[in-house]
């Protein structure tokens, strides 16, 4: 089980580009969607953004399936099963 930390949630932006989605709109539905807090720092893992859960009961979380879009392919590209998004003041 490989961990990765994630101080600046740039990185998640910046891959949200090479998938697709443009800088403000992947800034949106994760903002939308809490996956970015600028207060609290959050643990995330793989299971958490399963498209299947999100087709039929959206998920525990309430995901858009852009966000899990996102973040899935976050997790298979650089071969982690979880991550801590880390507030750092």
């Amino acid at each position: 089980m490989r961990t990765v930390n994630i101080v600046d949630f740039c990185e998640l932006l910046s891959h949200g580009e090479k998938i697709g989605f443009s800088w403000n709109e992947a800034h949106q539905f994760l903002i939308d969607d809490n996956i970015i807090d600028d207060y609290h720092s959050r643990d995330y893992s793989i299971g958490d953004f399963k498209e299947e859960a999100a087709k039929s009961y959206k998920n525990k979380y309430g995901f858009s399936l852009n966000t899990i879009k996102l973040m899935k392919s976050f997790f298979e590209k650089y071969d982690v099963t979880s991550i801590t998004l880390v507030y750092d003041k």
